[in-house]
């Protein structure tokens, strides 16, 4: 058995670099860019996961928290959920969190995420209005969408007692001070 002298304090593992916005601010949505840097890009394989996160649990030491997002839309990725109980189950790090866009959160999976024992979900609002949503995703992803997928997974952590942290931010994209307040 390897053993290990030094953890890493926190780890990224990008489960899916694929993402079903193309926001304007961020890289993952300029294919040209992509392309030029002839970067790949797919859904991680179960098996993959798993592999790596048995790798990690040769270190000495827990690891403080393991992301399971970087690039993408990490809810893409089928196999979250299971991947999400697998981290658990092999009891290595104080925190498994990701981050989404919210708009693939529907009941199926704001259930499987919170039964998965995940620590930590921080959601990207894009805007506030569906035509803003348009302009920055470009996208026909309504505001209320996101607002109702949230609600739900609030709403379901709440009912079933979890301890889920759900965090929500927005980019000041020059919002008003109603749109930021509507928030």
């Amino acid at each position: 058995m390897i053993q290990i002298n030094e953890s890493p304090v926190e780890l990224l593992i990008d489960v899916c670099n694929l993402c079903n916005f193309h926001c304007s601010f961020c890289p993952n949505g300029d294919e040209e860019l992509l392309k030029s840097v002839n970067r790949q890009r797919g859904v991680m394989e179960y098996n993959l996961f798993k592999k790596i996160i048995d790798d990690v649990s040769k270190f000495k030491e827990r690891v403080e928290v393991i992301h399971l997002y970087k690039d993408g839309e990490p809810f893409l990725n089928k196999d979250l959920g299971k991947m999400i109980t697998y981290v658990k189950s092999k009891d290595i790090t104080n925190s498994v969190r990701t981050t989404s866009n919210g708009s693939l959160i529907n009941r199926d999976r704001a259930i499987e995420l919170i039964e998965s024992g995940l620590d930590m979900i921080r959601i990207s609002v894009e805007h506030i209005s569906d035509e803003k949503y348009k302009e920055v995703t470009g996208t026909d992803t309504k505001y209320e969408t996101i607002k109702n997928n949230v609600s739900f997974l609030y709403e379901e952590n709440k009912r079933r007692k979890k301890d889920l942290v759900i965090e929500a931010k927005i980019l000041d994209t020059g919002l008003s001070e109603d749109e930021l307040n509507k928030f």
